[in-house]
């Protein structure tokens, strides 16, 4: 019988934090796909791009939920964090978005809201792709160009976090 080395059986807080970090994607790919499905069924995305919003919404659920998840790991005792977060930062994200209503029908005030909320580049993303609405090129990229950013600080971050509460 082989005996392998110690260190090789030794999983790391970053590959733990990869797993969790593929699970979720895995997730978010096959929901998007579904939901996609359902969409074409009905005839509601006639652009030929349409099932790229399929990776734009996968994009748009890590952005949100990546840096979410690197707040989670951050939090060492349950004190109703995540009803704050849900209140003050979920719930403005997404009813300022322009899912619902068109942006420019919102007070000044609050309008600025939407270029934080990566739901808002999400939806602007999925109607180039899905309806074939006309936007500029340069609005378009900077719209992906802003859910990556937050991907990658999402995922550096948690990977960061990670470490830090296992111990790596």
């Amino acid at each position: 019988q082989r005996i392998l080395p110690p260190d090789i059986l030794l999983t790391t807080p970053e590959q733990i934090a990869l797993g969790q970090i593929i699970a979720v994607t895995v997730r978010l790919l096959l929901q998007s796909a579904i939901y996609f499905g359902v969409v074409a069924l009905f005839g509601a995305s006639p652009s030929p791009w349409g099932w790229a919003s399929i990776l734009v919404a996968t994009l748009a659920g890590l952005s949100f939920g990546l840096p979410l998840m690197a707040y989670a790991a951050s939090i060492k005792e349950d004190k109703g964090q995540f009803a704050m977060v849900m209140r003050f930062i979920v719930m403005p994200l997404f009813l300022f978005s322009g899912t619902f209503f068109p942006l420019d029908t919102l007070p000044l005030a609050v309008r600025w809201i939407a270029c934080f909320s990566p739901i808002c580049h999400g939806t602007e993303l999925g109607r180039v792709l899905s309806y074939g609405y006309e936007e500029p090129p340069l609005l378009t990229i900077a719209h992906l160009v802003f859910l990556v950013a937050l991907c990658v600080a999402g995922w550096i971050l948690t990977k960061r976090q990670f470490v830090k509460r296992m111990g790596g």
